[in-house]
């Protein structure tokens, strides 16, 4: 159960952070309708438990994504938050 629940926090991981750095660096170039992946195909809306996850990502990842927290302080923060 554990494996499955890691597996499920860093597959969001992976989708949230993408499309926060794709989104970052287009808004840089003047591209602001860029909508990520993730939130365009509903996986946020859809999958269970995924509206949740999406907003500890925004709560406590994005900071690290955005350089403001070290790694292991996001994580700390994740774990607190699940």
């Amino acid at each position: 159960m554990e494996e499955c629940f890691q597996r499920r926090v860093a597959l969001i991981a992976v989708f949230y952070t993408a499309g926060a750095v794709v989104s970052e660096a287009l808004e840089q170039n003047g591209i602001r309708d860029y909508v990520p992946y993730a939130v365009k195909e509903g996986l946020y809306a859809r999958a269970p438990g995924w509206a949740h996850y999406q907003t500890i990502c925004v709560r406590d990842w994005q900071p690290h994504v955005d350089v403001k927290i070290d790694f292991d302080e996001a994580l700390a923060r994740i774990a607190r938050d699940f």
